[in-house]
Parts: C-alpha cells; structure tokens; sequence
C-alpha cells in the first residue's frame, strides 16, 4: 500500500511540475531549448538510437549562453560596486547563505530521521542564494568567471552525487569544496607572490 502511495504522490509532483516547467518554458530560453532538444532527439521513438542529435542554429546557442551570463537590462552602471552596503549586503548574504546551508544539509537545524525540504534546501543552497549574491556585485572579470562555472557545475555534482553517496552534507560538502577550489583556481590564491 506505500508503494502504491508513494508512487501516485510522486506522480502527482511530476505532473505538476512538468506542468509548471512548461510555462515556465514559454518565457525562458534555456528550457525552451531543451524541451525543442528533447522532443526533436526522441522523435525516432520505440528505442530507435540511431536517431541523431538535432543542430541547433548559432541564435539559439547565444540566447542560451546570454541565458547564463546575462548583461544589464539598462545603461546604468551596477550599484553594487566594492566599498558600498549594497555591495557589502550581497557579499554577507551569499556567504551566510552558504552557512546556512550547511546547518540545514547537516540536519542540525530542524532535525529529522527522513529526508525532508529543510535538508534539501540547504543542500541546493549554495547555488540557489550564494552563487546568485555574489554574481549580483559588480566584480572582477576572473571572480565572475569562476561564478559562471560552478553555476553549471553544482547541480551537475547535486544530481550526480546521490547515486552513489545519499547524503545531504556530502553534497553540500562536495558544493563547498568545489566553490572553494573554483575561487582558488580563477583568483590564482595557490600562486606565488611576485
């Protein structure tokens, strides 16, 4: 009877966000392009694998980069630049944010036996709050390159990383690692001084 339960919930939960992905596809280029990726691959249908992956026109492509990396809506320079609250307000946000996360993913807030939001939350936090709040500054070209990257590389660790570790403070431990390294890399901390 849980079996059944459990999979008519989550069944349940599909619909509804395959529901809400599709409006929400309407508006943003990067779902639009993969709900068109999706069904042009699979149109070969009944397992057929020597269907090819479709090409995808060059606007498309940039629409999606622009997608990740959006520019300024108007011409006004960011207000959050070093030195200012606005700054110093998004920079406090983003780390205690990540903080946060942790407590939470290492189920010390909010404690539970189950697997519950409060853990899943903190497990996602590093790239639903940190990295938008530090990207939200106006920062230098190499500390938003490395934004850019674990804004693709996180959740691609906080899918893959329950496979083989069920976790919440593993991933969120793997996220925080992997912020760490990416900023060491980008901003050369390793390197020797002149």
């Amino acid at each position: 009877c849980n079996l059944t339960r459990d999979f008519s919930f989550n069944f349940v939960v599909f619909f509804l966000l395959s529901k809400q992905i599709e409006a929400m596809a309407k508006h943003q280029p990067f779902l639009r392009l993969y709900f068109i990726l999706n069904l042009r691959f699979h149109a070969g249908g009944d397992g057929d694998t020597s269907v090819a992956p479709p090409s995808v026109p060059i606007p498309v492509v940039n629409k999606t980069a622009a997608t990740f990396a959006p520019r300024a809506s108007t011409a006004r320079k960011n207000p959050a630049i070093p030195g200012t609250a606005l700054y110093t307000i998004f920079e406090v946000q983003g780390y205690a944010s990540m903080l946060m996360g942790g407590v939470l993913s290492f189920n010390l807030l909010f404690p539970s036996t189950e697997p519950d939001i409060w853990r899943l939350m903190g497990m996602w936090s590093i790239w639903m709050f940190t990295i938008p709040s530090l990207r939200a500054r106006d920062c230098s070209n190499n500390e938003k390159e490395a934004l850019n990257y674990l804004f693709l590389l996180i959740p691609l660790l906080n899918v893959l990383i329950p496979f083989f570790w069920k976790s919440f403070a593993v991933v969120w431990s793997a996220d925080t690692v992997a912020f760490f390294l990416m900023y060491a890399w980008k901003l050369r901390w390793l390197q020797e001084a002149d």
